[in-house]
């Protein structure tokens, strides 16, 4: 996968504070592979998930951003989780302290990406996990980001729409659906 400029910038920056995220798709994804249709059960470093029916996991992931990648088998859309590493000396607070100091890390960064970003709503919910949902543009894409966590374990769960499919918005709204679905289904270890 060939990341760009900016975003190899900002996730050495992102690194450098202990966090990490990416919003694009590659160009070059190999769209020949085959699409596992079945949902069926994953478990990378500290999260379990259930991939749904006409999502599948992706393997090459080269650069180590995503820790769980997955992709619809329209090979349009993508939903990835990245790991969130907080210095564990720090002492941050609460769960909700915690994912304030990370949305706002992560706004911080999209906001100084140099692209043009805007928040489209933010809000904090519970499920089995307390959790921070920012939906935001970046240029003309509709993002997701659903931040979430327990302990000192962390993750971004981004979905996204590749700039070269203009989705509806009943197509949006159930990606981000999904999305949330796997979210509150999921299991940190």
């Amino acid at each position: 996968m060939k990341l760009n400029n900016n975003i190899a910038v900002l996730l050495l920056l992102l690194f450098i504070v202990g966090c990490s995220s990416t919003s694009e798709i590659s160009k070059n994804e190999d769209k020949s592979q085959t699409i596992d249709t079945s949902d069926k059960n994953i478990t990378s470093g500290k999260i379990e998930l259930t991939v749904p029916y006409n999502w599948s996991e992706i393997k090459d992931n080269s650069n180590s951003i995503f820790e769980i990648w997955l992709i619809n088998n329209e090979a349009n859309a993508v939903i990835s989780f990245i790991p969130i590493n907080l210095n564990k000396e720090l002492n941050l607070g609460n769960i909700e302290t915690k994912l304030n100091i990370i949305e706002d890390l992560l706004i911080s960064k999209k906001k100084n990406s140099g692209e043009d970003f805007r928040i489209v709503k933010q809000e904090s919910f519970s499920s089995r996990y307390q959790m921070k949902e920012i939906k935001y543009m970046i240029d003309d894409n509709l993002q997701n980001s659903i931040l979430f966590g327990e302990n000192e374990t962390f993750y971004e769960c981004l979905s996204y729409f590749s700039k070269e499919y203009n989705p509806s918005d009943e197509e949006t709204e159930k990606l981000f659906e999904t999305q949330r679905q796997i979210v509150n289904e999921l299991i940190i270890k």
